[in-house]
């Protein structure tokens, strides 16, 4: 008979080990790759830390080819790996041919993309951190398709042969969380972003998840992620422009395509209304309104300046004193305030 603490250290081993073990893979096998009609064995090694990767296996049945790729999948957290991140993970027929595809987010650390090796380049082709495993049936094998990062495979590949003027997304929220739905009311993409704008007229549209911000364009394509930026206005982007701000004191004005259109730091700026901006002149303290390209059209004069609505603006000529003007900077009136 054993002594009640060494029973007690020899469970907990048991436990440790059997724990270990459950570690080891995830399986998959309700999905057909090879279209053959028999469900195919998919798994996962798991690296056993607390927060890091997996790595992929696939066995064919109409061949019993077996195949492993040593992409790290950031899955989180153990058994996370569960489908419900469809940015990192997820198996579908995506492209309507009849068999179900791999749709991975790779070398990746906490959905921060890292750069790809030179070896999987060389070896497997790999040039993206999204990619698709894809059987192809020419060439009897799976096969490696670089995509883009996308919100969702099963709607990018709905409508990516779709010009951006044929899709048309609305914002809805569920509580404090914001989707899109298509212009039928369907829900394109669940409610999953804390903050989100509508798509501008490049149909680029900004969403953020926590402390993480995306440009997305409406076929679900992730342009570009801002990182150490804050977004001002609202997320609403005028003039094909969004104004974010570094948080140390500097502005910038922000194309659709996520680069900075100033390089270097505006300290006061506001967001383009009616195709002006007011800005802050470093030299003289003053202010005045800037084209989307940030050539002044308005040269600056005036103590502050606010965003033109209806052809009109209000700027402070001195202080106590202010009024509006049009679009020309001539001053339709003066008064106190």
């Amino acid at each position: 008979m054993l002594r009640p603490g060494l029973t007690l250290s020899l469970l907990f081993l048991i436990c440790a080990v059997s724990f270990a073990q459950e570690k080891q893979n995830i399986h998959f096998d309700q999905y057909d790759v090879d279209g053959d009609h028999v469900k195919d064995k998919i798994w996962f090694d798991y690296s056993n830390g607390e927060h890091c990767c997996y790595t992929v296996h696939i066995k064919t049945t109409h061949d019993s080819s077996e195949y492993f790729y040593p992409f790290q999948v950031d899955g989180g957290y153990y058994q996370s790996l569960d489908k419900s991140t469809p940015d990192h993970f997820k198996i579908g027929d995506f492209d309507h041919d009849g068999m179900d595809e791999l749709f991975m987010e790779i070398a990746t650390s906490n959905g921060r993309m890292q750069t790809i090796p030179d070896s999987w380049t060389e070896k497997y082709g790999v040039e993206s951190n999204h990619i698709m495993l894809d059987y192809n049936v020419g060439t009897d094998s799976i096969e490696i398709v670089n995509e883009p990062w996308v919100i969702s495979p099963d709607y990018y590949f709905e409508v990516r042969d779709k010009t951006p003027d044929e899709i048309v997304l609305r914002t809805f929220s569920e509580g404090n969380l914001f989707g899109f739905k298509d212009q039928n009311g369907n829900v394109v993409f669940e409610p999953r972003w804390h903050q989100v704008g509508p798509f501008n007229q490049n149909h680029v549209a900004m969403v953020r998840h926590f402390q993480r911000t995306w440009l997305i364009d409406s076929r679900g394509e992730i342009i570009d992620e801002l990182d150490h930026m804050y977004v001002l206005n609202n997320f609403v982007s005028s003039g094909g422009n969004f104004l974010v701000f570094d948080g140390i004191g500097g502005y910038y004005f922000m194309n659709s395509s996520g680069d900075l259109i100033n390089h270097e730091p505006i300290k006061g700026a506001k967001p383009h209304s009616e195709g002006l901006a007011a800005i802050k002149d470093s030299e003289t303290g003053l202010w005045g309104y800037v084209d989307p390209f940030l050539n002044w059209v308005i040269l600056p004069k005036f103590k502050d300046a606010h965003p033109f609505r209806n052809g009109k603006a209000y700027v402070r000529i001195e202080e106590g004193a202010g009024g509006f003007i049009d679009r020309n900077g001539n001053l339709l009136d003066l008064k106190d305030k």
